[in-house]
């Protein structure tokens, strides 16, 4: 979904993306890229979406790609989400303490303290695992019920998080109960990946 110039009908396509909210009656879920460029009304087109789906018993996840001055700078959006998760899915605990303490920075970033780096040295490895770990418990979250997940400014995520969204999105259509909703700030390397 490419949201170009002004948006006329803002109501219209909110309710279009209300209807993308999965429920557990049927299966599956899906992926928007919300697109423009700044100042069209994507952060406005996200906070009337979330209002309206809380009502419904959707748990949603706002999370944004801009770098920060403080914590991890790389896999932040992982950080935000396993962060998100923990708080939503305390069984899972053990899961995201093992996921984070594939890369330390991550684990230090969700307070866990100093983890020694995993017998596999290789960080790319390494990452790739936790990627597919945090998408794995997203998965678990949208198995119990339905989960919009909004990332804003999408296209400013670090290249790690980037990976998270990629595989996400490639497999929206497989994930239960998930809604995956990304604005993006105009036609850039994000968008193109996803």
């Amino acid at each position: 979904l490419r949201v170009g110039g002004e948006v006329s009908n803002r109501d219209r396509l909110i309710a279009e993306l209300c209807t993308a909210v999965p429920d557990h009656e049927a299966p599956g879920g899906s992926a928007v890229l919300l697109t423009g460029p700044p100042g069209i009304g994507k952060s406005w087109i996200l906070e009337r979406l979330t209002e309206r789906v809380v009502s419904r018993g959707v748990e949603v996840i706002r999370l944004d790609g801009r770098p920060t001055d403080q914590g991890v700078q790389s896999y932040r959006l992982v950080v935000a989400l396993l962060e998100e998760i923990r708080t939503r899915l305390p069984e899972a605990t053990d899961r995201i303490v093992e996921a984070a303490s594939l890369v330390p920075s991550v684990a230090q970033a969700l307070g866990l303290g100093d983890i020694p780096i995993p017998v596999s040295d290789d960080a790319r490895q390494r990452g790739a695992a936790l990627i597919a770990r945090c998408h794995a418990l997203l998965t678990q979250l949208a198995a119990a019920k339905p989960v919009l997940v909004c990332v804003e400014d999408a296209h400013l995520a670090d290249s790690g998080s980037v990976q998270l969204l990629q595989l996400a999105a490639g497999r929206a259509a497989t994930n239960d109960g998930l809604l995956l909703v990304l604005a993006l700030g105009g036609d850039d390397k994000v968008s193109k990946a996803l």
